[in-house]
């Protein structure tokens, strides 16, 4: 299993060589819908080795709510209880590409990556302009 992100210095042997991934899903859907995309995401990353995965939907659009969303999530990956981000797509973080870009960025810069749905597949998010 590949290792992503920085050592855990609170973490035993064991958590640290565990990927720990979270899924952010913003889609203008039913509970029942984003249920059923969560498990989605859920499966894909299971089935790419990693088993620790938690996440949240954001049905509503609430900008401020979205905000504080964002800022606690990256919070988490600052403080390392998660070094994958699965999302169903880019537009999840911002309808704004570069704002998007930016807040991506970060989290890549705190030592996690980013995991973006493309055609039933999780691809590996490098920059506003690769996804790979």
């Amino acid at each position: 299993m590949l290792i992503i992100g920085k050592e855990c210095r609170n973490q035993s042997k064991e958590e640290i060589r565990t990927n720990k991934a979270f899924i952010y899903i913003r889609e203008k859907c039913n509970a029942k819908q984003g249920e059923s995309i969560m498990l989605e995401l859920a499966d894909m990353t299971k089935s790419m080795g990693i088993s620790f995965v938690d996440g949240d939907a954001v049905i509503e659009t609430n900008l401020d709510l979205e905000q504080k969303y964002i800022e606690q999530l990256l919070d988490a990956v600052k403080e390392e209880k998660f070094n994958v981000i699965v999302l169903d797509k880019l537009e999840s973080i911002s309808k704004d590409s570069n704002r998007t870009s930016e807040i991506l960025e970060k989290i890549i810069s705190y030592g996690a990556i980013i995991l973006v749905k493309q055609n039933h597949q999780l691809i590996a998010y490098q920059s506003k302009t690769e996804v790979a």
